[in-house]
């Protein structure tokens, strides 16, 4: 990312992960909280897209023939109908884009939406500062 943003170009980091980042393995659980952490890494850096043109995204795949791995990751890359923080599940005869429910994680009815936005928008300002920095850009994003 830095090397991008120093160049003022935009790119693609493709983490390569598996389908243990998208399920649960008792005999496995170290194994698939990697994975897990791959996929929630590129997840929480999708705004890196819009906000300095570097798309994260995650192919998430089981055994299959290398070609057919590499051409769906061909396509995560090149297709703008992907944008930051997808993450593509690639099987046998599978090849999709995982959905994750974010209408199902915890919230109180008490949460003051615009309140969330803002701390949102106050705890992105010291990362946005930093790749400005990166940027080469000290007066802003």
């Amino acid at each position: 990312m830095r090397a991008l943003l120093s160049k003022n170009k935009p790119g693609v980091v493709l983490i390569v992960s598996s389908v243990a980042g998208l399920r649960s393995n008792y005999a496995a659980a170290l194994y698939c909280a990697t994975k897990h952490a791959l996929v929630g890494f590129s997840r929480s850096m999708g705004p890196a897209d819009e906000d300095e043109g570097i798309k994260f995204s995650v192919s998430s795949e089981t055994s299959l023939s290398p070609s057919a791995v590499a051409d769906a990751m061909a396509e995560l890359i090149q297709e703008e109908k992907y944008s930051g923080g997808t993450v593509m599940q690639i099987s046998v005869g599978v090849k999709e884009v995982v959905k994750f429910d974010e209408a199902s994680q915890p919230a109180s009815d008490s949460v003051d939406l615009a309140v969330l936005e803002m701390a949102k928008e106050k705890s992105y300002a010291p990362i946005r500062e930093i790749l400005a920095r990166e940027r080469g850009n000290d007066g802003g994003v």
